[in-house]
């Protein structure tokens, strides 16, 4: 979870610093259209002036229009990223207590009161000791490098430990099955484009009213 957390910040602060660039490369790269002789002109329809509304009389040219709706795309996507940033770093912390450090250290104190009220804290502590004496009891015959929490999963599995430490891996599922990024960005784009177009929207020849 935290190594997700710094990609997404790295990842943030690449787009917030190249943003202008980006865009401009792209408005750039948009021109090939023109060298296809793909044609650009676009049917407007003009929208009905309100009684004692003034007419803004501006008209962006196909780049800056172009540049404008990029710009849009890109902040939406470095807000998406703010958000998952702090959902992950979140869910890191609240589950802090299973990385191996932790949960394999004696003197670590676990705090489960915002994790399941149906996990009990002395039954998860019994189970954790449990886990520690396996480890260190496979030591001398398995080479265990727990160093995440998949690895700690992988050895509750090979040693066939999950009846005697069945809260711990419940809460290691569970968090190893989280997702790690989600798509709910991809529904701020609207489809109604892609439904009701120019051309489905033009009366058919023949039909009859």
């Amino acid at each position: 979870m935290n190594l997700c957390a710094l990609k997404l910040s790295a990842l943030k602060k690449m787009l917030s610093e190249e943003r202008n660039n980006l865009v401009d490369e792209a408005v750039k790269d948009s021109r090939a259209c023109l060298e296809l002789g793909i044609n650009t002109e676009r049917k407007i329809r003009k929208k009905r002036q309100l009684p004692g509304e003034e007419s803004s009389g501006t008209k962006l040219s196909l780049d800056a229009e172009l540049k404008q709706e990029i710009l849009c795309a890109v902040d939406r996507i470095i807000e998406e990223l703010s958000s998952s940033h702090d959902q992950l770093l979140a869910l890191a912390n609240r589950f802090d207590f299973l990385m191996p450090s932790n949960s394999l250290n004696e003197s670590y104190l676990c705090q489960l009161d915002q994790i399941d009220e149906n996990v009990l804290l002395e039954e998860f502590l019994s189970e954790r000791k449990r886990l520690q004496h396996f480890v260190m009891a496979a030591g001398g015959i398995w080479n265990v490098k727990l160093e995440d929490l998949l690895k700690l999963l992988q050895f509750v599995q090979k040693f066939k430990l999950a009846d005697s430490i069945l809260n711990v891996v419940i809460l290691l599922r569970i968090l190893l099955t989280t997702a790690v990024s989600v798509a709910s960005c991809e529904r701020s784009f609207s489809k109604l484009k892609l439904i009701k177009s120019n051309l489905r929207s033009m009366p058919r020849m023949g039909r009859m009213g």
